[in-house]
């Protein structure tokens, strides 16, 4: 913002500075005894001092190759990738805390061993006195500057929450810190890039600047025999910055790419800094920079590098971080990378572009070694294996994404071109592993089945608990009411999930539209496997479990009159609300003509009506949580009826004992 300011105020004030420059000129002139090199480089016009903040932005997107730039670029190639850093640094650090383990939390006292080593010098020292008369004895001084290199840090700092930790020779964090630094600054300006090129296409003139950042020794001599260097100000796109250095000359001798590294801190799981994912959130922030800014064409490339394997360890190091959780589970304010990452799969996952970076991800194209490594959808079976994940206020949200991802991934159509009946061929061999490991009966019964500690299903306890007056709090939604729509959408992903696998176990295959039960029906190279296809109807429509029935006695279809009342009562002006208006968020399908309120956007509409504040916050939050829930409902109404459909047309035959048809 200083560095905008700057230069919008160069821009007013160019004919000012113009005249200035004219006159300094001449006093430099003359104080030079009338030099005439001098005179011919200072003709040009001088251009104005700029701000730090400009100064630096500009070194770092310089199109011509700033030194900031190349700079930051080394630090983080520096030990190739992330594992490097375990690896140079990690053998010193662990060996001085096994040496401080063996005296406990005290460092060891080596001043019996410094007196043992004095001895033996003195008697070495009297045996072969003409041989040390002859070695040159270094001054006091000389030895106090003398350090060792490795490990490279004595010294105390402090963390966040202003308490002191002693890091003696704590090579690790000081070489993390480097990392994460670099890749804030490289954030920072990745977020400023926009402004500033948007700024400097505006301007009138062509921008000037006398470079003044600089990492190298002055040239041998003063300003009157070399002149004035004077360089006009071209910037670049980070992205484009990022993807030209990773080929160019001047990292030849790293044998390694820039954006493949940055991509692998993904994995990172920082030891020694406040926050573990630290380092995982920057460098996540400069991937999903790239995904919106360079055409898919270019992207994924770019990320796997020129490696054979590269799309392995792209996806081995995201689904990593998928996995990982954090170590500050108090810290709230800030996305979870986790979600950051569901949000980037599920961007592009229904669509059949050649380079698709969700495929790659997800293990659904590349190579044979790509597809059957590790990937993000081995991950989202990991996470949702566990039930906690999914009740908990802080990850249910991801929980339904997951189960969104899983539908999704299934819902891929095929298509004629080589690259999706790849990404075909990989979309199958998941089905069969989810239908091998019971993923569907397993996770139908996990809400719809009574548990152990209960005789209600965990889906007829979180209906019976949705009091929408009750639950919503200030300018947000509660807790354990978001907990409970989490769910439901979650529940509704799965019902979605179950009727395309029900299309698939009938040798059919199904889009992804809730039409789907009378059109787009293609045969597909499946054959029908009728009696997994029974097991999933049992548990839908027999005892004891009866999914669809009791889905149906419970479904939220219905809220008390006390919320309607409230919002009714309470309600600010029309034209208030409307101005405040937002979408919701959510997949489109699912969201699409469902309105809340901007709580902020609201709040100061209502101020300048000179209204009551109080009042209006009130009825917002009972407003989004109404329309929230909503929303979870209407889903959960629709997929319950793709499930219907499905059996009732899909699977007549099964449903009706006339099993001779599918023959």
């Amino acid at each position: 913002d200083e560095s905008i300011r700057d230069f919008c105020e160069e821009v007013h004030t160019s004919s000012y500075s113009s005249d200035r420059a004219q006159h300094q000129e001449t006093n430099i002139v003359q104080h030079a005894n009338n030099s005439s090199t001098l005179s011919q480089n200072l003709n040009n016009q001088l251009p104005r001092a700029k701000s730090p903040g400009f100064s630096v932005t500009t070194n770092i997107l310089s199109s011509t190759g700033g030194s900031l730039f190349h700079i930051l670029a080394k630090i983080l190639l520096e030990n190739d990738d992330a594992k490097g850093i375990e690896y140079m640094y990690g053998q010193a650090v662990h060996s001085k805390m096994l040496a401080i383990a063996l005296f406990n939390d005290l460092p060891p006292e080596y001043s019996g061993a410094k007196r043992g080593r004095d001895y033996l010098l003195q008697v070495q020292q009297q045996q072969h006195s003409s041989k040390l008369d002859s070695i040159e004895i270094l001054p006091s001084l000389h030895k106090s500057m003398i350090q060792p290199l490795f490990p490279p840090s004595l010294h105390t700092v402090f963390d966040k929450n202003d308490t002191t930790r002693t890091l003696s020779g704590d090579a690790i964090l000081w070489r993390e810190r480097s990392v994460l630094v670099s890749l804030r600054i490289l954030c920072a300006a990745a977020g400023r890039e926009e402004t500033l090129g948007r700024a400097v296409k505006s301007s009138p003139i062509s921008l000037n600047i006398v470079p003044v950042i600089r990492f190298k020794a002055p040239v041998r001599g003063s300003l009157f025999h070399r002149g004035l260097e004077v360089q006009s100000v071209q910037i670049s796109r980070l992205s484009q910055l990022l993807i030209a250095a990773s080929g160019a000359s001047a990292f030849r001798e790293y044998r390694t790419e820039i954006i493949p590294v940055i991509a692998q801190y993904i994995a990172y799981n920082g030891t020694s800094l406040h926050d573990s994912q630290e380092i995982a959130k920057a460098a996540m922030s400069l991937i999903l920079y790239l995904s919106q800014t360079v055409p898919h064409r270019d992207c994924l490339p770019a990320l796997c590098g020129h490696r054979s394997n590269g799309s392995r360890y792209l996806a081995d190091a995201i689904s990593k971080r998928m996995c990982f959780t954090s170590s500050s589970p108090s810290i709230t304010t800030e996305r979870d990378v986790r979600d950051v990452i569901l949000d980037l799969l599920l961007s592009n996952v229904g669509s059949a572009d050649d380079q698709n970076l969700s495929h790659a991800l997800l293990g659904l194209s590349g190579s044979d070694g790509a597809t059957r490594s590790k990937n993000c959808l081995d991950a989202v079976l990991d996470l949702l294996s566990n039930t906690d994940f999914v009740l908990n206020p802080q990850t249910s949200s991801y929980a339904a994404k997951c189960y969104e991802l899983i539908y999704r991934v299934c819902s891929i159509a095929n298509s004629v071109n080589q690259s999706s009946s790849r990404v075909w061929s990989a979309k199958l061999d998941f089905m069969s592993k989810l239908r091998n490991s019971d993923f569907w009966r397993k996770h139908l019964l996990r809400f719809f089945a009574p548990s152990q500690l209960s005789s209600v299903s965990l889906f007829h306890g979180i209906v019976s608990t949705a009091n929408l007056y009750d639950q919503h709090q200030g300018n947000q939604i509660s807790p354990l009411l978001s907990r409970n729509i989490d769910v439901l959408h979650s529940i509704a992903w799965l019902l979605r999930g179950i009727a395309v696998e029900l299309h698939s176990l009938m040798g059919l295959s199904a889009s992804h539209s809730p039409c789907y039960v009378r059109t787009n029906i293609q045969p597909t190279t499946v054959a029908p496997q009728p009696r997994q296809c029974q097991k999933i109807l049992h548990i839908l429509f027999s005892n004891p479990h009866e999914v669809m029935l009791n889905a149906l006695i419970d479904l939220p279809l219905h809220q008390s009159d006390t919320i309607t009342q409230f919002l009714d009562v309470t309600a600010p002006a029309r034209e208030l609300v409307q101005e405040s208006c937002a979408t919701l968020t959510g997949a489109r399908e699912v969201a699409k003509g469902y309105e809340v309120v901007d709580v902020d956007k609201l709040l100061s509409n209502v101020r300048n009506a000179s209204g009551d504040e109080k009042v209006a916050l009130q009825w917002a939050s009972a407003w989004n949580a109404y329309v929230t829930y909503s929303c979870a409902s209407s889903h959960l109404s629709t997929a319950w009826s793709m499930v219907l459909g499905t059996a009732l047309v899909v699977c007549r035959p099964l449903l009706f004992g006339d099993e001779h048809i599918l023959d």
